[in-house]
């Protein structure tokens, strides 16, 4: 065993970064797992809102600014990852005078799956605040 790493009790979870030569720990509860996984799966805060926005609301429309107000981030580093969805295939863009508009592409390859994953987190996440 890795010396500085213990036992683990079976209720525990854990995820093991390894950063360069050390090892970082994430202590994660049951309650949390499911958000905790898209947390890991998609890594980039804003990357992560923009998804659970779009997939959460499949007829959603608005620009850069009008998301930036939503999510309350900044709009340069908002407008930075609507283009790397929109070159993924997960999100369409369209111009309406010198404003672009994004939208979710439904016929995206996982986007039920992804729709799915979301939703699921977000349950999680209403259940453990009600709890």
């Amino acid at each position: 065993m890795t010396p500085g790493l213990e036992m683990l009790r079976a209720a525990d979870y854990t995820k093991v970064y390894v950063v360069g030569k050390t090892i970082r720990r994430k202590w994660i509860n049951q309650g949390k797992i499911v958000k905790q996984m898209l947390d890991v799966f998609i890594t980039s805060r804003v990357r992560r809102k923009i998804i659970v926005i779009y997939a959460k609301y499949p007829d959603f429309k608005t620009h850069v600014r009008g998301l930036a107000k939503l999510i309350k981030e900044d709009a340069g580093n908002i407008q930075r990852e609507l283009k790397r969805l929109e070159k993924a295939g997960f999100l369409i863009s369209e111009k309406q005078g010198n404003t672009k508009i994004y939208h979710t592409n439904k016929q995206f390859v996982i986007f039920k799956e992804l729709q799915s994953i979301v939703l699921k987190s977000q349950r999680t996440t209403q259940r453990r605040n009600v709890a």
